[in-house]
C-alpha cells in the first residue's frame, strides 16, 4: 500500500527527532524503493536520502520525500517540497529499516483486510484487525443511527443498537437533527473531523456511500491515542472494506422479528390476515382483550432528511413502557397498551412524559380513541392523524388534538366531500331562508334555536327575547312552511345536521 507524506512522519518522530517542513501532504503517493543515498534520478512518489548540500535538480517530482542530512537550500523551489531534516548522527540504514517496518505493517495490514473479505469476515473482524494500527475505537453507524458494529478500547460509553435512543444520547441527537452543519457532512467524499460542536471527543469519519449517496459512516474516536489527520487515508481504505462487508454481507436488523415488524405489516399491507397478526401480538403480551390507543407526533422534513426518526423511535420506547414506535408517512406512531400501563400505575406518567416530548420537539400531537382489542389498530392510527389535521385547522394555536374533540366535524366534512353543504341538507330548510329573504323574516334563526335546545319552547323564546306567544306564532309559520311537525326523530336530527353544513359554508 502507498503511504502518505505525513503518515510515514507521524510514525517516524515515535523514534527520531525530525526537521519537518510546513504541513506534508495527506494523499498516499509514496512507495518503498531500494535505499540509495545521494541518487541522480528522482521520480514520482520516490522517497530519496542525501547527504551533506543538497544538488540543484532541474526539476523535482511533484509527490515524492526527501530526507537530508546537513544544511538544506532555502531557494524557493525548495520550499515547496517535501524535506524532512534528520540528526547528522542517524545512520541512513537505520532510517531505512524504520521506513521498512512502517511499510510492512501498513502492507500486513491491508492484506489481513483482504483475506478478511474473502473469507465473508463480518465487520466487527475487519474492526478488530485494524485496532493496532488506529489503537484508538471504531464504530460503524448508519445514517439513520443504527449502531452496525462496534470496537472499544475500553469499556463501551453505551450499550445502544441505535444511537441517540438513551437519556444520556438523545439530547445530541435532539441537535443533530436540527443542524444544517450536519446534513452538509452526508456530501463529503473523503475523511473529515466530526464538528467538535456536537460532541466534546475528536472523531475522524468516512462516510460510506452507495450508488453516490451516503448510508452508513466510519468513526474513529479519539479516546485512547491523541488523533491525527495522517490517519485519514488509512481510514478511507477500512470504510472500502467495510463497503463490501455491507454490500455482500448484508446488515442484520434488530427489528426483524420485533412487535415494530408486526405492526408496519399492519399498517402497510391491506391484505395482512389479522387474525395472524392478533396471534402474533398476543404472544408479545399484548392480548386480544387489552385496550390500545394510538398517539401520533407530526415530524419536521427536517428531521426525515437527517433520517433520526429510527432513534427518536427507539428513545421514546425507552422512556414509554408498554409502546411501540415506529415511522409511517410523516407521523412517529406511538401505540400505547394501556391496559398494561394501567395495571402497573403506568398511565398517567407515560401521558406526561409523552406531552412534556412533543412540547420540546414542537410536534403537534394526535389522540385516538381508546379501544379493545387488535382489529381497529389501523383504523386508530387514521383517527390519530385525522386529528392532527382537523384539530390543526380548527385550532391552529393548539398542538394536542384528540379525535374524540373533532369527530363531529369529520362527520360533516365527510358528508361534504363530493356534495356542498345546501345539496345535501335538509331542502324545505333552503325553501325557509328564501322565504326570510323574500319578506324580511327571522324564521330560519327561530327555527335554529329551537333545535338546538332540543324543541323546548320556553327555553328558546328566552333566548331570542320574545314573548311566548310571538314564539308559538312562528313556530306554527315554520311548521306550515316546512310541512312538518317535528315528530320523526330522523327528521329533527337532518334538520339539526343541515344547520352546521350550512354554517361551514357560510350559509345559515
Amino acid at each position: 500500500m502507498k503511504l502518505s507524506a505525513a503518515y510515514l512522519a507521524y510514525e517516524l518522530e515515535k523514534l527520531y527527532a525530525l526537521t519537518l517542513p510546513s504541513p506534508l501532504s495527506f494523499q498516499p503517493y509514496l512507495e518503498l524503493s531500494p535505499l540509495t543515498i545521494n541518487p541522480t534520478n528522482l521520480y514520482e512518489g520516490g522517497i530519496f536520502f542525501f547527504q551533506n548540500q543538497l544538488p540543484a535538480f532541474d526539476k523535482y517530482p511533484s509527490n515524492c520525500l526527501i530526507f537530508y542530512q546537513g544544511e538544506k537550500d532555502t531557494r524557493s523551489h525548495f520550499l515547496s517540497k517535501h524535506f524532512i531534516g534528520i540528526d547528522s548522527s542517524l545512520s541512513y540504514l537505520q532510517l531505512y529499516s524504520s521506513i521498512f517496518s512502517v511499510f510492512k505493517k501498513v502492507d500486513d495490514w491491508e492484506q489481513s483486510l483482504m483475506k478478511s473479505r474473502l473469507n465473508g469476515e463480518p465487520i466487527h473482524h475487519l474492526l478488530k484487525l485494524s485496532l493496532p494500527i488506529f489503537q484508538n475505537s471504531m464504530l460503524v453507524m448508519g445514517l439513520d443511527f443504527t449502531v452496525v458494529s462496534k470496537l472499544f478500547v475500553k469499556e463501551s460509553p453505551f450499550d445502544e443498537s441505535v444511537f441517540g435512543s438513551g437519556k444520556e444520547t438523545y439530547s445530541l441527537l435532539k441537535a443533530l437533527k436540527n443542524s444544517t452543519l450536519y446534513a452538509s457532512l452526508q456530501d463529503l467524499d473523503h475523511f473529515f473531523f466530526f464538528p467538535k460542536e456536537f460532541i466534546k471527543q475528536n472523531c475522524l469519519c468516512v462516510n460510506i456511500k452507495k450508488f453516490q449517496k451516503t448510508g452508513y459512516r466510519l468513526f474513529l474516536l479519539e479516546d485512547n491515542l491523541n488523533l491525527h489527520p495522517a490517519f485519514g487515508f488509512l481510514l478511507e481504505f477500512l470504510a472500502d472494506m467495510v463497503e463490501h462487508a455491507l454490500s455482500h454481507n448484508g446488515v442484520h436488523s434488530p427489528d426483524d422479528k420485533s412487535i415494530n415488524t408486526i405492526f408496519k405489516t399492519l399498517l402497510t399491507d391491506k391484505t395482512a390476515d389479522y387474525m395472524v397478526i392478533s396471534q402474533r401480538l398476543s404472544n408479545y403480551g399484548w392480548d386480544s382483550k387489552d385496550y390500545y390507543r394510538c398517539i401520533a407526533l407530526q415530524t419536521t422534513p427536517l428531521e426525515q432528511e437527517n433520517l433520526t426518526l429510527k432513534s427518536t423511535c427507539q428513545y421514546l420506547e425507552n422512556i414509554l413502557p408498554h409502546a411501540c414506535v415506529l415511522p409511517h408517512h410523516g407521523f412517529l406512531l406511538i401505540y400505547l397498551n394501556e391496559s398494561l400501563q394501567t395495571k402497573e400505575g403506568l398511565l398517567e406518567k407515560s401521558r406526561q412524559k409523552l406531552n412534556n416530548f412533543a412540547k420540546s420537539n414542537h410536534m403537534k400531537t394526535g389522540y385516538s380513541r381508546c379501544m379493545q382489542g387488535h382489529l381497529n389498530l389501523r383504523r386508530q392510527y387514521i383517527q390519530a392523524s385525522i386529528a392532527i389535521s382537523m384539530g390543526s385547522k380548527k385550532n391552529p394555536s393548539s398542538t394536542i388534538y384528540s379525535f374524540n374533540d373533532i369527530s363531529f366535524d369529520y362527520i360533516l366534512e365527510q358528508s361534504t366531500r363530493i356534495l356542498p353543504g345546501n345539496m345535501v341538507c335538509y331542502q324545505k330548510l333552503l325553501t325557509l331562508k328564501e322565504w326570510d329573504e323574500q319578506n324580511g323574516s327571522d324564521y330560519t334563526q327561530t327555527l335554529g334555536c329551537y333545535l338546538k335546545n332540543h324543541l323546548n319552547a320556553v327555553q328558546s323564546a328566552k333566548d331570542l327575547n320574545i314573548h311566548r306567544s310571538t314564539f308559538l306564532y312562528r313556530l306554527d309559520k315554520i311548521k306550515s312552511i316546512l310541512e312538518t311537525s317535528f315528530d320523526d326523530t330522523k327528521e329533527y336530527l337532518y334538520l339539526l345536521l343541515s344547520f352546521y353544513l350550512l354554517d361551514g359554508e357560510g350559509l345559515s
